[in-house]
């Protein structure tokens, strides 16, 4: 579902939408492990039940531990959801493999775009690790930058009549 035109630059969409799966974001009873199955499906140690399956590059499935269905209030929250968004990066996604798909909206701003990244999730999910990063894995906000000005530095020596103005925010 590519929503690119041909020079690369992203067509205007009001939200898309990226997820990226970590194993501490699933909830148990008892410790995670970090194990995951051939299928790319996340496994909770004691139960052994799939409870996230990443069907494809858009589509999860979420599916109850076992043991919760007594715990929930309505047969519809025990079925199996599946949801779709824009990309689903599994566990093994890299910081590279998340700059990869955000670049393309980095570089619009630099074609005058609004453009917001906006890391949502529970308290220790990753969202800093993934916008931030470290000195061996830079994240999203440090690649972002880097890429900004290496776009306005060319753009100025190839062009003598433009100008940009750069503001960037970031809240915690």
């Amino acid at each position: 579902m590519s929503r690119a035109n041909s020079s690369g630059i992203p067509k205007v969409e009001p939200v898309y939408v990226f997820v990226r799966l970590r194993p501490e974001e699933l909830e148990g009873e008892n410790e995670i492990s970090n194990s995951q199955s051939l299928d790319g499906s996340l496994l909770l140690p004691s139960q052994g039940k799939k409870c996230v399956t990443i069907l494809d590059s858009s589509t999860v499935r979420l599916t109850p531990p076992d043991g919760t269905h007594a715990h929930r209030r309505s047969v519809a929250a025990i079925d199996d959801k599946q949801h779709k968004f824009d990309h689903i990066f599994d566990t093994e996604a890299t910081q590279e493999d998340i700059y990869a798909k955000v670049s393309p909206h980095v570089r619009a701003t630099a074609m005058g775009y609004n453009t917001t990244i906006f890391a949502y999730g529970s308290t220790g999910s990753g969202k800093s690790y993934t916008m931030t990063g470290n000195s061996d894995a830079p994240g999203v906000i440090p690649r972002a930058i880097s890429e900004i000005f290496s776009v306005i530095e060319q753009r100025t020596s190839e062009e003598t009549e433009v100008f940009f103005y750069v503001r960037i925010s970031y809240v915690e």
